[in-house]
């Protein structure tokens, strides 16, 4: 018994008749075919290729046309096996005597197969571009770990490929269109064949990167409790009530080497009247890149701007942001050097010299 992949193009139909075949004089056949075909040993049968192409338009013409199309296949003693990628596939005990549909089918190569492949490449290309915009546009978190680097990455190749090899078939049919057209039988050609085993082995290599990705984005995190003397922390700035609720966590990868969030949640809670106590977050980051820590800074200045009424610049690169539903400066935006700090609370920051003591602790060794 053997298990083969028959991921083949309509283009290829020549090189799926011609493995079908080769596998039958070794004395292997499948029972059924598909994307994946189950070969058993068997006496050697005879194996026709073709794609079905319609000369109608509407759909229960095409239908109809279909059902004579089988019946006359079946009148040369054929059995019908399956379909892959819209190449039916019959075998028979004895060689196959079918007469080539030259017009419709060198039409539909040129023109059919043509037109869908350039709508599936130009349909990947916009998928992807769209989902790579909506997952990492202006999101810190993905620079955090290596595995979310390598993940986008993933992403950017993924959409590279599906639209190079859409192409590629698409350039394919063309050329079997024009040997078709011209009343000449296609001969399989070893450049199709290569293709499909290099599709087999990016596609493999593709999910393997995909899996890489998810397994370092799981395993490259340091999430631990740590000594957060020095983090700012709700009793730095003059908050000094019962702790409901810490988190403390890290994150590294080579874009960002050292990075950590700290949420603290103090004083009196009462969720069903609204009343969340004392809240505060910081995010800090030390980035490789000078470029992107501005990048990133500037993202979250835009992505917080429509909560502020206003942001108010009080020293190079450190930022006051007045909350519009607070009615008062809540947040606190610090670009310097190599640091980056967002400090979110809902508390006013102007009091009891707060923004000094921010400034005085924001380093982290």
């Amino acid at each position: 018994m053997k298990i083969v992949a028959l991921n083949y193009a309509p283009s290829d139909f020549k090189r799926l008749e011609q493995r079908l075949n080769d596998y039958s004089q070794a004395g292997y056949n499948p029972r059924t075919v598909g994307k994946v075909a189950i070969l058993k040993k068997g006496p050697r049968k005879h194996y026709l290729a073709v794609p079905f192409v319609s000369y109608q338009t509407q759909k229960k013409e095409i239908a109809a046309q279909k059902v004579e199309w089988f019946k006359k296949m079946a009148m040369l003693d054929s059995e019908y096996l399956g379909q892959v990628s819209g190449i039916h596939v019959f075998s028979s005990v004895d060689p196959i005597e079918y007469k080539m549909p030259y017009e419709p089918l060198g039409e539909y190569f040129l023109k059919g197969e043509l037109l869908k492949r350039v709508l599936k490449a130009l349909a990947i290309l916009f998928v992807g571009v769209a989902l790579i915009r909506l997952i990492y546009s202006g999101e810190v978190s993905q620079y955090l770990t290596n595995g979310r680097i390598m993940l986008e990455w993933v992403l950017y190749f993924g959409v590279a490929i599906g639209v190079m090899i859409n192409v590629v078939y698409g350039y394919q049919a063309v050329q079997v269109g024009k040997i078709i057209a011209a009343r000449q039988d296609v001969v399989p050609g070893k450049g199709h064949e290569r293709l499909r085993l290099a599709k087999i082995g990016v596609s493999l290599f593709f999910c393997l990167l995909l899996l890489g990705g998810f397994w370092l984005d799981g395993h490259d995190n340091d999430r631990h409790l740590e000594d957060i003397t020095q983090v700012i922390s709700l009793k730095t700035l003059g908050v000094d009530s019962p702790n409901f609720a810490t988190q403390f966590t890290t994150n590294h990868s080579y874009l960002i080497p050292y990075s950590y969030s700290y949420y603290e949640q103090a004083g009196a809670v009462d969720e069903n009247a609204g009343e969340l106590g004392d809240l505060l977050q910081v995010n800090y980051y030390v980035f490789s890149s000078k470029d992107l820590q501005d990048r990133i800074f500037q993202d979250y200045l835009d992505l917080d701007s429509h909560n502020l009424d206003h942001l108010d610049k009080i020293d190079d690169g450190v930022y006051l942001g007045y909350d519009k539903s607070l009615g008062l400066y809540s947040n606190m935006y610090i670009n310097n050097d190599e640091v980056c700090l967002v400090v979110y609370t809902n508390f006013d920051l102007t009091a009891n010299n707060r923004i000094q003591a921010i400034l005085d602790n924001y380093l982290v060794d």
